[in-house]
């Protein structure tokens, strides 16, 4: 089991690459996603800005207020980060449980991918 310091260390690179991408892709969007590390508890809920960047990450759960909420353990979630695991074959084997607005997710998989 990947460890929270990991999960921590690949929310970090999707935040940077979002920064980098996000201009391009969720430029006046200004929505957010919830991701939910199940065997860890926690999750990361990221906020971004009307330019596309990232407005806030923060260590928290609150799918209410997510346009889209992606939850997996921290092996999958590393493993697709690190780019050592297929985000499609993962779903297909149920390792990725996606709730709500797909579109929403779809702005912040450029950074995971």
């Amino acid at each position: 089991m990947a460890d929270k310091e990991d999960v921590k260390n690949c929310v970090q690179v999707i935040v940077d690459k979002l920064n980098e991408v996000g201009p391009i892709v969720a430029e006046e969007w200004g929505g957010s996603v919830q991701f939910v590390i199940s065997d860890l508890k926690t999750g990361w809920f990221i906020k971004m800005a009307m330019d596309g960047t990232v407005e806030s990450c923060d260590e928290k759960i609150d799918e209410e207020a997510a346009l889209g909420v992606l939850e997996m353990d921290s092996d999958t979630f590393v493993g697709i980060v690190n780019k050592t695991l297929n985000p499609l074959e993962a779903q297909a084997e149920h390792k990725i449980q996606v709730r709500k607005s797909m579109e929403a997710l779809m702005k912040v998989l450029p950074a995971t991918m």
